[in-house]
């Protein structure tokens, strides 16, 4: 009988560790959410600048780590979120970021749209619309998105007419129907259209590739109307969508520090032109 009592209670001291062990990674499950690391997939840029100097102090606050990792390529930013060597990124559109999911298969998704500086026309050799002349060349960025958003802005300025029932999240230069000026449109590498800008007649450039430029966006000639699907977005992976840091940065940008921050910009500088998501 003494032997199998002293059996019966070692088998409950294995079970009772054994919960004990269970509780504890539970826990430890528990605490790493709670003091989650939050790992920004970032580039120079307005984004960032604006993360790093509104978002980030918030999330200090709330008692999270920010950190950035660095990248001088958006895809590059994605890989490294994918493969969970990052955990967000702010600066790719919701067209953006389905397309590199579905080349890479891949399992990103947009929590909510961000602040967005919106796509331009900037002058080059040309100050103006009416200045345009026969064979005057206009820059466009050659990555699929930003073309169809430069495209629409060129429709909505009468500069050109595109095929009505073209796609418009996959426009090309194909799609053009009408060109009334006879003006040529030189599909140009996003990092390289600013800097070819005074070799052109204009040039309609991504707000943040302006940016990073320093072009004064006063000098505009005009702004896109940015369509939903072209508005910046909070992008992480699926299976982070839920978790408590995601809503504090949701939460974050969500707050008067940031509007009244983008606001500010709005007003005193000539750095870039916000657009606040509704």
């Amino acid at each position: 009988m003494h032997k199998f009592k002293t059996a019966v209670l070692a088998v409950l001291a294995l079970l009772t560790l054994g919960a004990c062990g269970s509780n504890q990674a539970s826990q430890n499950e528990a605490a790493a959410e709670d003091s989650q690391d939050i790992r920004l997939a970032t580039s120079p840029g307005p984004y960032s600048d604006l993360f790093l100097d509104v978002v980030k102090p918030i999330l200090e606050e709330d008692g999270y780590k920010v950190e950035t990792v660095e990248f001088t390529d958006l895809r590059e930013a994605d890989v490294a979120l994918e493969e969970k060597a990052a955990d967000l990124n702010i600066e790719q559109h919701t067209l953006y970021m389905e397309n590199f999911n579905e080349e890479k298969d891949a399992h990103l998704t947009n929590i909510q749209p961000l602040p967005t500086v919106p796509m331009a026309i900037f002058p080059g050799q040309k100050d103006s619309f009416d200045s345009l002349e026969a064979g005057d060349q206009i820059g466009v960025p050659d990555d699929p998105s930003n073309l169809s958003r430069d495209l629409l802005l060129l429709e909505k300025e009468g500069l050109i007419t595109l095929d009505p029932n073209a796609d418009k999240a996959n426009l090309n230069v194909e799609h053009i129907t009408e060109n009334p000026k006879n003006l040529k449109i030189e599909v140009i590498s996003s990092p390289n259209l600013a800097r070819t800008t005074p070799d052109l007649a204009l040039a309609a450039i991504p707000g943040s590739r302006a940016f990073d430029a320093g072009i004064d966006f006063q000098t505009a000639l005009a702004y896109e109307d940015v369509a939903p699907e072209f508005m910046l977005q909070l992008v992480v992976r699926e299976e982070d969508k839920d978790k408590d840091w995601v809503k504090a940065v949701s939460k974050a940008y969500k707050s008067d520090q940031v509007k009244d921050a983008v606001e500010k910009i709005n007003q005193e500088s000539s750095q870039a032109y916000w657009i606040l998501p509704e």
